[in-house]
């Protein structure tokens, strides 16, 4: 059985690792565009409505993988193997859901907002086809079913003892967004160190992570960062160096919707970073050339 293992705005925003791009338009509408299950999948459908807290914009995991940020009026569609899965979305705690999926079958989560002690919190829980089907109505559905290739790849290549070095950041990035504020990358951490977080996450689902002294070494240096919420557009750039001196370059211009509101094209720009990420990620995982860095 095969199974996936294990920004924000100051004030309002969105996190991988896939390259799907959002599709505009009523959940219904888009989804009928959508390619039907194969006969060896089942689907799971993850999505948040609006609601309070819009701000808080935890990472949704699926079996310790990325799949993107917890964002309002958003649905993320991944069609998978039949298994076990398990969806873990954390804020002041950790909460989760398990549930088998068969194959045919389709698997409704909601986020759902709930006041904490200190913060916000957003629980996922399951839900009815016939409770989801009129809350997905006008959500913006997003195709994640490109979020294992990584993953994929990785296993494919089936080595082991691989450490990661900090990424080291841009010369220059300016984060801020028209008036609506700056974007920050989720879980507090730096634009950069989200990059490389999702280098780690993939190496750690696929055990290829050292667990104590590496036998080769992956360091990152990201060359340019930017962003139009205008144009819609991210810019990555990155090169790769290995311990036993093999190097690569890959970059990535990932294009997307940014709207017309200041507020609403700095979200879809802040959400897009998280795909933008997975996009990049994929693309180095897929490369045929990043077999030599682990060498």
């Amino acid at each position: 059985m095969r199974s996936p293992r294990r920004m924000v705005l100051m004030l309002a925003a969105a996190l991988v690792l896939s390259a799907c791009a959002t599709q505009e338009g009523p959940y219904k509408e888009q989804q009928e565009r959508l390619p039907p299950l194969t006969a060896s999948d089942g689907r799971i459908v993850i999505y948040r409505g609006a609601s309070l807290a819009w701000a808080v914009l935890p990472n949704v995991y699926l079996n310790g993988i990325v799949v993107g940020a917890a964002v309002t009026n958003t649905a993320y569609l991944l069609d998978l193997p039949k298994g076990s899965y398990e969806i873990t979305v954390t804020t002041e705690v950790e909460k989760k859901v398990r549930f088998p999926l068969e194959t045919g079958e389709v698997k409704y989560v909601r986020l759902t907002h709930a006041f904490g002690l200190v913060t916000d919190r957003i629980v996922p829980e399951l839900v009815a086809a016939d409770d989801a089907t009129g809350e997905l109505r006008g959500l913006k559905p997003v195709p994640a079913t490109a979020y294992r290739a990584a993953n994929q790849a990785m296993r494919a290549l089936g080595v082991t003892g691989v450490g990661v070095r900090a990424f080291s950041p841009p010369a220059f990035f300016n984060s801020s967004c028209r008036v609506a504020g700056y974007l920050q990358a989720p879980d507090k951490l730096s634009h950069t160190q989200y990059i490389q977080k999702a280098f780690e996450e993939v190496l750690r689902a696929e055990g290829a992570y050292a667990q104590g002294p590496a036998r080769v070494t992956i360091g990152g240096s990201v060359r340019a960062l930017d962003f139009s919420s205008t144009s819609g557009y991210w810019q990555i750039d990155l090169a790769l160096d290995s311990s036993n001196g093999r190097k690569l370059e890959v970059s990535e211009h990932y294009e997307f919707y940014g709207g017309y509101g200041a507020l609403q094209a700095c979200m879809n720009t802040a959400d897009a970073y998280v795909r933008a990420v997975q996009s990049l990620v994929n693309k180095v995982f897929r490369s045929s050339d990043f077999a030599a860095l682990l060498r």
